[in-house]
């Protein structure tokens, strides 16, 4: 799982208005691979991880 997800193209969205940076990882092929994924973004997501030198919070979700 991890060498795909490293493998994967992603977004990066700036919301400054929010204060949220998004990478936003592309689908996968595999269903199950999707949902694992998901499941590490909600848990990445929890731990409102500020990115460096900016006020921005990091947040990680599947694109659709």
């Amino acid at each position: 799982m991890v060498k795909g997800v490293i493998n994967t193209h992603a977004d990066i969205v700036l919301d400054y208005q929010n204060k949220k940076l998004t990478a936003r990882l592309y689908s996968q092929a595999n269903p199950k691979m999707n949902k694992a994924i998901e499941n590490v973004c909600i848990l990445l997501n929890e731990t409102q991880t500020i990115y460096p030198v900016t006020n921005l919070v990091l947040t990680y979700a599947i694109a659709t």
